[in-house]
């Protein structure tokens, strides 16, 4: 209370009166009636405006010990992760069970229809789509095993000659596209449900000589 009085105080008496001489008021100089009358003084301050005082020289210290405790954070504080969820696992397993449901007839449908579509974007030369076309329904038949109840073996050997048809059309695809290493690709995987199949060693053969691969190119051309 005394430092705040004394600061108004000095504040008060810092003030030029309006005086002839023009002077400053000194600290504990009383201001005398005829001087108020005149208006050449400004009033002292009241006791009210006194104990005023303090309140405001304490406002901006407890704003700053405000501000000081907001910006504290504990580094150890782990509790804002303790609502987080592990979304990518949820979403896995969501998917996981979406494929379940399909029953394997309704995949084989799936990938004879997209055969059945890459067949016809061939011969309307639209390759990249009927590439796009068959790899749909390798990827249909490649999710067989997910499906509840089993496939059964008269399902099975549908889509084992399935893939091998569409992994056959679509080696020939990609090299009507030019894409060597998808041919190659493709053909190779023809080659494992028949790994005497004409036309995937042919169209191997093709697309390792177009790239460069001559050595495995005779091999396959032999």
């Amino acid at each position: 209370f005394i430092d705040a009085s004394v600061a108004v105080s000095a504040a008060w008496c810092s003030r030029r009166v309006l005086s002839p001489s023009r002077f400053l008021c000194p600290a504990g100089r009383k201001t005398t009636m005829s001087e108020l009358e005149a208006g050449s003084a400004a009033p002292p301050p009241s006791q009210m405006e006194l104990d005023k005082a303090p309140a405001v020289v304490a406002a901006p210290a407890a704003a700053a010990e405000g501000q000081k405790d907001e910006e504290h954070v504990d580094a150890n504080d782990y509790s804002r992760f303790e609502d987080i969820s592990d979304s990518d696992d949820e979403s896995d397993g969501g998917a996981t069970d979406k494929a379940a449901l399909i029953p394997a007839g309704e995949r084989l449908q799936q990938a004879g229809t997209a055969k059945l579509e890459g067949n016809d974007m061939i011969k309307a030369q639209d390759f990249a789509g009927a590439a796009e076309k068959y790899r749909t329904g390798i990827k249909a038949l490649g999710e067989l095993q997910k499906c509840k109840p089993s496939a059964t073996t008269a399902e099975e050997a549908e889509a084992r000659d399935l893939r091998l048809s569409l992994h056959l059309n679509q080696a020939m695809a990609e090299l009507k596209l030019e894409h060597w290493k998808a041919a190659t690709t493709a053909a190779s995987e023809a080659l494992k449900f028949d790994a005497a199949n004409v036309k995937a060693l042919f169209r191997r053969g093709v697309a390792n000589s177009r790239s460069g691969n001559l050595e495995a190119a005779k091999r396959d051309l032999a």
